[in-house]
């Protein structure tokens, strides 16, 4: 997927993801989550849950997410990554929260998540796509 919906082009704020851009987008992560994230292989032959992927935290080794640089498609990417990986919410005591002092700090935001987004830029698009159509193995793309 692109982005969700944005603002016109010629709007005086320019173009940007809009609100219902953003919501689309937190629905569509929220969708590939149950699908392939946390999905329940009894409930439908249509789940594919990708087996070792990270279910509650993000873990950036194991995911790369690109964008160009347009705002509206890097703001797409954030909001999506929202869906995919919703903020942990309460208190959370882990090796990411737990100082070596032993203060306990939490994520902002009722524990949003941050994702590892990279810019890739229209003029390098190309590459890209050549790229992964001479690859077998999707992880050559990135490696």
């Amino acid at each position: 997927m692109h982005h969700g919906e944005k603002t016109p082009i010629l709007s005086s704020n320019g173009n940007k993801l809009s609100p219902l851009g953003a919501h689309q987008m937190v629905l569509a992560g929220q969708s590939m989550r149950s699908r392939y994230i946390i999905a329940n292989t009894n409930q439908s032959s249509a789940i594919a849950p990708i087996v070792d992927l990270s279910q509650n935290s993000i873990d950036n080794t194991q995911l790369r997410i690109a964008s160009t640089n347009a705002e509206y498609v890097s703001a797409s990417a954030t909001a999506f990554m929202g869906g995919l990986y919703p903020p942990r919410g309460g208190i959370i005591i882990d090796e990411d929260t737990m100082l070596s002092n032993s203060t306990l700090v939490q994520y902002p935001w009722d524990g949003w998540q941050f994702a590892n987004v990279s810019v890739v830029l229209w003029e390098d698009l190309g590459d890209v796509v050549s790229l992964a159509n001479r690859c077998l193995d999707w992880d050559c793309v990135f490696a």
